[in-house]
């Protein structure tokens, strides 16, 4: 809907005089340059240079009182007579948002022209950056749960049921108290070292989502399309990895059984080049997909360290800008992400990686909300399991070791024995059924 600008400056400029909390709401994000009413400009440079000196909301008579100029007591002179002819509004968080828009829509323009005169000088990556600052302007009025207030609100809250996606794994899904939040504000990450099998795990995550009828999109930045999509095949037609070519018939009949038994459900493979992908790329991709009727429940990426961080200088600001935005991607589609991350030398000799083998990418880690650990001893290569871990849980325990199974599908299964304190305390008989499990290929193996 089009407004009145010149009206509706106006209108801001009297509601902030009046109306204090709507003046605390807005004034940091107002610029004057912005407004292009002068005797408007005039008076909100008082209003904001007292608020600046005294941390208050000034009053009409204290706003008089710095009016030193003959220049600026003329504007204000005549503002106010001209403001008698306004109201303070009533519903304020109307106000708010269009005051919201007027100034989102003058930062665009305003960016539009600073980069147009630096464009010689700026990298790529700069410019998208401040457009995305432009764009992302908000005004935040909610002022939060008011805890003595809203008690009931709050109780009502702790008796509903919280809408989750298995993971499809018991071990997870308890730690997680049911799962991956459905409606997003989080973000999900498993940490191993090289040929843990990260990629499989998460591969795993995403078909477990399939099963349970979700659109998933998955986000590969080191494995080929296809190739991802045949592992992906593999877990779920139960075919081999490399007789799937040869199966045709049975391949397309699981495939239709699964889409029949889960008609809703839709899987993106979508792969970028490593280093390349930034957040506001990946937020692009993600609009594209709702524009185009993907309604997508949940998001898997496979890896977050290997997408690009603008803005920083180290390895650590690099992780945590990544893993913040992503988060915020999180707020903003209401579905939670979920992805993995290379431990650092240490955390690669066989033993399970902690908190501190993330390195460079420990600000992904204090930013994350739930951290797993996936790794590999020496005698799982030979008996295809792995072992995974709880590192860090802001929903319930960070504790407790499970071993998996990779079975001849690619499928990733639990073993029944669940070490809550020391992995290495296997009985005889667990050790002698992990030895009758069967061995994949070595492609397999390696994977990363």
């Amino acid at each position: 809907m089009k407004i009145n600008e010149q009206f509706l400056e106006k209108t801001i400029l009297f509601n902030a005089l009046k109306n204090e909390y709507f003046f605390g709401t807005i004034v940091d994000h107002l610029d004057l340059k912005y407004f292009s009413d002068n005797a408007v400009v005039a008076v909100l440079r008082k209003v904001l240079s007292f608020h600046t000196e005294y941390k208050k909301h000034p009053s009409l008579s204290e706003i008089k009182m710095v009016l030193t100029s003959p220049e600026d007591q003329t504007h204000f002179k005549n503002i106010i007579k001209d403001l008698k002819q306004y109201e303070l509004v009533s519903d304020v968080d109307i106000l708010i948002k269009q005051t919201e828009q007027f100034l989102k829509e003058k930062s665009i323009i305003s960016t539009m022209f600073e980069v147009s005169d630096e464009f010689k000088d700026l990298e790529h990556n700069e410019i998208a950056k401040r457009f995305q600052d432009a764009c992302s302007l908000t005004i935040v009025s909610d002022i939060g749960l008011v805890y003595f207030d809203d008690i009931d609100k709050h109780i009502d809250w702790l008796k509903q049921p919280h809408a989750k996606i298995s993971t499809g794994f018991d071990f997870y899904d308890k730690k997680l108290k049911g799962g991956f939040n459905k409606h997003g504000r989080a973000i999900y990450i498993w940490l191993g070292g090289t040929n843990s099998c990260k990629s499989m795990m998460i591969g795993n995550l995403a078909a477990n989502s399939i099963r349970q009828n979700l659109c998933v999109p998955i986000i590969s930045l080191e494995m080929d399309e296809q190739l991802y999509a045949q592992r992906l095949s593999c877990n779920f037609s139960e075919i081999e990895f490399d007789e799937l070519k040869n199966e045709e018939d049975k391949f397309r009949s699981k495939i239709c059984e699964l889409k029949k038994q889960n008609p809703d459900a839709d899987l993106i493979v979508k792969e970028f080049p490593p280093g390349i992908l930034t957040v506001n790329d990946l937020d692009s991709y993600l609009a594209q997909l709702k524009k185009k009727g993907k309604n997508f429940d949940i998001v898997y990426l496979d890896y977050i360290t290997l997408m690009k961080a603008v803005g920083v200088n180290n390895l650590y600001e690099a992780g945590k800008r990544l893993a913040e935005d992503i988060r915020a991607l999180s707020y903003k589609y209401e579905v939670s992400f979920v992805s993995v991350l290379q431990a650092n030398r240490s955390g690669v000799s066989g033993q399970e990686p902690k908190l501190d083998n993330t390195s460079e990418s420990m600000g992904i880690a204090h930013t994350a909300d739930f951290m797993s650990s996936i790794w590999r001893e020496e005698e799982d290569f030979e008996t295809n399991t792995l072992r995974t871990g709880i590192i860090k849980n802001r929903i319930g325990e960070n504790f407790g070791t499970q071993m998996l199974e990779l079975d001849n599908h690619l499928r990733i299964r639990e073993i029944d024995a669940i070490f809550e304190e020391d992995s290495s305390d296997m009985n005889d008989s667990i050790k002698e059924q992990i030895k009758s499990f069967s061995i994949l290929d070595n492609i397999f193996e390696g994977d990363e």
